[in-house]
């Protein structure tokens, strides 16, 4: 259901789809989303979908009539006092708002007529991010006008907490299926095909009533053997595209899962990670597996790009996966995210398999991030930035402030770095720290300062429940007003620092040559069509070639010992710095400026 983007399938319901496919159970996906996306215009819904503040939960407040049409309805005002009072919003997006509104009802109603809902005998959805009431409209009426379909909902949304305060809430969903449905789903579906429906009882990782209230049957037994799995299924959302004409439109990326969980967040999540702990539990498929998967998905669909699903791609995907792609091309583009510590070979790997990455980077305070609990530091980020410009490997990354513990002095340190940065790739967003549930900051864990944390104002408008009912429904949360007006008050001129180095060129990466026989020649562009650059002292060209990886002083200090200048090294470091090409913290350096073999000098 909307607002899940047109751009790519549905990767949980086509891997239960298979799942039940392969049980010999006949199974259809509907994406109703694209129906939408046609109806109110693709750039329009997607804008919705993934371009306006996740705070504002817009694209749930567009269903909330559809869904309350005969009920009592959540609290007025959301217009004048969220879309309108909205320091990044439009008019037109406040105007394509309030028309996908206007639309919302007739498109249920076609939801309704589109497909023959009573040729099934259970209908599940999948709700994540802000699909949430769209699926409640439609199971609503589907419950109305067939009161002997089963209703089953999943997917994020609905996990633990709050899919048993939404299943108490909405008496017409029968059934929740809380976080991994590999394998509750298809035992549910052999329960009820098989006319037992008190055995859904011992099935693990379901909510469901007993003697007309809300029982969950615990966690879910989480799959073991990823290898096991079968591939997902895309057949419904690409069939659904072509009817649409929408192919070329779209250009639709086809999503792939290598592992689960993050083997990072398994010893040690960062503060924001909002994956529920049985989720970190790290799990992976083979290398070879993975190779056949992705392979055969691209031979099987017609995707513009594959996206990896992955918190974090294993280990052995960047050293045995990547390679042979390198060698032997995928054919589309590939993109996966990645942690801030791996190596350049890696990224050179990458570049050569055509693949883009969304680095954890978050911030460029090595405060801010031990706060976070990164496990990585400020250079370190700089650095994978650098290598991925040198190498042409693109990189979409976000700076997070907001982060409880930090001071003005990490605004400072930021502010004074990102002027040197302008050759890099600009972070894709600047925003607070998002307060998902499962944090440790919505689980209140060792974090200062965050003991009162409220849900998320827009859910007042979505749901007409008192506020406890609303802390147990909520995903994401937000922090008391006055700690909102504090960080908004420091975070003016990051975000006015950052939005000049998006919206302007960006530089071309200085690089360091060496002619024989001469001395280091720095060679860099400012701005379109501007050449510049300089002949470099012996000890400047020995400085920065040091600070290639990051380095301590005392390395530069033992190089400037073997090397007769009459500069000093204080002053090299100086100047260097001035220009840009060298930074430091905390005693350690690290040069912006790439060499021969990170790529090819321009010419002269």
């Amino acid at each position: 259901m909307p607002f899940a983007s047109a751009t790519r399938p549905a990767l949980g319901i086509s891997l239960l789809k298979a799942e039940l496919l392969r049980a010999g159970q006949p199974c259809d996906v509907v994406y109703a989303n694209i129906a939408f996306a046609r109806l109110l215009g693709i750039a329009g819904y997607e804008r919705i979908a993934t371009g306006l503040p996740h705070p504002l939960l817009a694209g749930e407040w567009v269903f909330t009539d559809s869904l309350y049409r005969q009920g009592v309805t959540p609290v007025s005002g959301y217009q004048e006092e969220l879309l309108e009072r909205h320091a990044s919003l439009t008019a037109e997006d406040v105007e394509l708002v309030l028309a996908a509104r206007a639309l919302a009802p007739a498109f249920i109603d076609e939801c309704l007529a589109a497909v023959p809902w009573l040729e099934y005998g259970l209908v599940g959805f999948t709700s994540g991010s802000a699909q949430n009431l769209a699926s409640l409209a439609l199971a609503s009426r589907l419950k109305q006008e067939n009161p002997h379909l089963r209703v089953v909902f999943g997917g994020s949304n609905w996990d633990e907490e709050m899919g048993r305060e939404l299943h108490e809430r909405f008496p017409f969903v029968d059934c929740v299926c809380s976080g991994e449905a590999d394998r509750t789903l298809p035992a549910l579906v052999r329960a009820l095909a098989a006319g037992k429906d008190d055995a859904a009882g011992d099935i693990p990782g379901l909510v469901l009533r007993r003697h007309g209230r809300t029982h969950s049957t615990g966690a879910p037994v989480p799959v073991a053997d990823l290898d096991g799995l079968p591939y997902p299924d895309y057949v419904d959302y690409f069939e659904t595209l072509h009817a649409n004409k929408l192919v070329r439109a779209l250009a639709p990326s086809a999503l792939v899962e290598t592992c689960r969980g993050c083997w990072w967040a398994s010893r040690h999540p960062c503060s924001f990670c909002g994956s529920p702990g049985c989720r970190r539990e790290y799990r992976t498929k083979s290398p070879e597996r993975i190779l056949r998967e992705m392979r055969a998905i691209v031979a099987l669909y017609p995707c513009a790009s594959i996206e990896l699903v992955d918190d974090v791609p294993s280990p052995e995907f960047f050293d045995q996966v990547l390679p042979v792609f390198a060698a032997e091309p995928l054919g589309v583009p590939l993109f996966c995210e990645s942690r801030p510590g791996i190596s350049e070979a890696h990224v050179g790997v990458l570049a050569a398999a055509g693949a883009s990455i969304q680095p954890g980077i978050e911030s460029l305070s090595d405060h801010v991030l031990r706060l976070m609990r990164k496990g990585s530091r400020a250079l370190e980020n700089v650095r994978l930035l650098r290598w991925c410009r040198s190498h042409g490997v693109r990189a979409s990354w976000n700076l997070i402030y907001g982060v409880p513990g930090e001071t003005v002095e990490d605004y400072e340190e930021i502010l004074r770095l990102l002027p040197s940065l302008r050759c890099l790739d600009p972070p894709d967003g600047c925003g607070p720290v998002r307060l998902d549930r499962f944090s440790s900051y919505a689980e209140k864990s060792r974090e200062p300062g965050v003991e009162d944390l409220e849900a998320l104002d827009s859910y007042r408008y979505l749901y007409p429940f008192p506020d406890s009912s609303l802390r147990r429904i909520a995903y994401a949360f937000e922090w008391p007003m006055e700690h909102r007006r504090e960080v908004a008050t420091r975070a003016r001129q990051l975000l006015a620092e950052v939005r000049r180095w998006q919206e302007g060129p960006i530089e071309d990466i200085p690089v360091l040559r060496q002619d024989p026989g001469q001395s280091p020649k720095l060679v860099w562009r400012r701005g379109p069509g501007a050449d510049g650059g300089r002949r470099l002292s012996i000890l400047e060209g020995a400085v920065l070639d040091a600070a290639r990886d990051i380095c301590p002083e005392s390395v530069l200090q033992r190089i400037a010992g073997g090397i007769e200048s009459e500069e000093s090294l204080d002053q090299v470091i100086t100047t260097l710095r001035a220009e840009g090409l060298l930074l430091e913290q905390d005693g350690r350096y690290l040069s912006l400026v790439a060499t021969g073999q990170e790529l090819d000098p321009p010419a002269d």
